[in-house]
């Protein structure tokens, strides 16, 4: 299903990346939903990207696509001056990008505390 508001504000501001997160965080929430989190053992990542594999292509594709762009847009507005968002790391959304793309969470993925 389309994510309208997300996708007008993503045409309205291609370069903000809060517009991203949005739509992140609308097609990533029944992944979240669908994972049991007390069967996984120490890491999530394994039944994250089991969840993830279930999605249409199209729709993980977005999602790889949206998590690079919440990286670049944050890492240009810094570089432009704009102050940073309280508790938001922009190579956190890089990582989960490359994460998704190859199933292996980084060190710095197993690391973080973000999610």
């Amino acid at each position: 299903a389309e994510r309208p508001i997300f996708e007008q504000a993503i045409n309205e501001s291609p370069d903000l990346p809060l517009p991203y997160v949005g739509r992140i965080i609308s097609y990533g929430t029944p992944v979240f939903y669908a994972i049991d989190f007390n069967a996984m053992g120490e890491s999530p990542w394994d039944a994250i990207y089991e969840v993830f594999l279930t999605l249409d292509a199209d729709v993980q594709m977005l999602l790889i696509n949206d998590f690079k762009q919440v990286e670049a847009t944050y890492t240009a507005a810094l570089e432009q001056g704009q102050p940073p968002i309280s508790g938001f790391d922009g190579r956190f959304f890089a990582e989960i990008a490359a994460f998704l793309e190859t199933g292996i969470p980084s060190a710095y993925l197993e690391e973080s505390d973000e999610w």
